[in-house]
């Protein structure tokens, strides 16, 4: 039959996402027009559009069906199973709070890959990065990307307060002579 429209087997949509499906005018039979089909093709109860793209949400995994049409005649069907992916739930975590210099190792979880940007813009793409030495003076906040296996992707962050260094006082007294033992050294800190 040279009345045939083809395509993908699948595709792959983020849950609540708009779903664009664009046929290419120039390989789709000449004469007929495109009818959309949700469920069954060719049964009126379910059509859902005619034209050359379909933008369409759909809530759960259903097959979508595309065949041409005119008054005299229809190709066949060509169906496509349109697969809903959740998107990822990102669980990170991390120190609360760190010394400046000090090494900071991130956790995260939910998802297949894994992007951390930092107060630098710097991206890690690992998945539990360790970022070494700290060095900003107040609070920073890091950024996690979790993505899943089609691209459905998410955010969380995690806040680490960067403590001061603690300020030291010394009172040196030197001795009074030498070999005497009357010199000391107090140390507090503030």
């Amino acid at each position: 039959d040279s009345s045939v429209v083809n395509g993908p087997d699948s595709v792959f949509v983020c849950a609540g996402d708009t779903l664009t499906l664009t046929v290419n005018v120039d390989s789709f039979p000449s004469g007929f027009d495109p009818m959309w089909y949700m469920v069954d093709c060719g049964d009126p109860r379910y059509f859902i559009h005619y034209g050359y793209t379909l933008k369409i949400v759909i809530d759960s995994t259903t097959m979508i069906y595309l065949r041409g049409e005119n008054a005299y005649n229809v190709t066949s069907c060509a169906g496509l199973l349109a697969v809903i992916e959740a998107y990822p739930v990102p669980f990170v975590s991390g120190p609360p709070n760190a010394c400046l210099g000090d090494s900071l190792q991130f956790f995260a979880s939910g998802g297949q890959n894994y992007s951390w940007l930092g107060p630098d813009s710097i991206p890690f793409p690992e998945q539990n990065p360790w970022l070494t030495p700290i060095t900003a003076s107040d609070s920073v906040v890091y950024h996690v990307t979790v993505s899943s296996e089609h691209g459905c992707s998410a955010s969380d962050s995690v806040v680490v307060s960067v403590l001061p260094a603690p300020g030291i006082d010394a009172q040196i007294t030197d001795v009074s002579c030498f070999g005497d033992t009357d010199g000391s050294i107090a140390i507090s800190t503030l």
